[in-house]
């Protein structure tokens, strides 16, 4: 309904912009052009208001009946379907979407199983090159913070491992890019000791 208002008002708006320019310019007769545009106006706006209340009846008579297709009239205003939709069935969801579904969820919470396994991707950091110089390799053993990998066009940004233990696999994608660097995480959590900056010493 809103956005039948909506289209409304801005053909009507349209018109009287239209119809003023057109009667300032027309010479003689100026009352009555001003009466023909006003009643083509009213006109337009009982034609789209019709327009309107035809497709809700049809839109309801389509519901009752049980019919999938949408009618036809409501088919001119219908918005247009996505690309990634398509040919198949698309509904535009403007006011949410009530999925009824029957049953209940299980009470309780179930623990999730401890993870072992942890793999740093460099895909997931943007800008990275997909072939990174690789510090470390198959076997190796890690502390948390020590650098896996760094991109050759910016080797001052390090890439650390979240995790100690070893690593067991560095997989490889497309064109012998880099996938994924796994490690076998320790049980007691190892990290890489950094030295501290001495803020009375350093400067800005």
């Amino acid at each position: 309904m809103r956005n039948s208002i909506f289209r409304l008002s801005w053909i009507v708006a349209f018109l009287l912009a239209a119809t003023g320019s057109w009667a300032q310019t027309t010479e003689g007769n100026k009352d009555g052009s001003l009466l023909i545009s006003l009643l083509l106006i009213i006109a337009i706006a009982v034609l789209v208001f019709l327009f309107q209340s035809s497709n809700s009846v049809l839109a309801l008579e389509s519901r009752k009946n049980g019919g999938k297709k949408s009618p036809r009239t409501r088919a001119i205003s219908a918005s247009k379907i996505p690309g990634y939709a398509n040919s198949g069935g698309f509904k535009l969801l403007k006011k949410g979407y009530d999925i009824l579904l029957e049953g209940e969820p299980a009470p309780g919470v179930q623990p999730a199983g401890e993870v072992r396994t942890f793999a740093l991707q460099p895909g997931n950091f943007p800008g990275l090159s997909p072939i990174p110089k690789v510090l470390v390799e198959a076997g190796a053993e890690v502390k948390a913070g020590d650098p896996l990998f760094f991109d050759k066009a910016r080797p001052e940004v390090q890439y650390v491992a979240p995790v100690s233990g070893e690593v067991i696999a560095v997989n490889r994608g497309p064109k012998r890019s880099i996938a994924e660097i796994v490690i076998l995480a320790d049980k007691e959590m190892k990290y890489r000791q950094l030295d501290a900056p001495d803020f009375e010493k350093c400067s800005r």
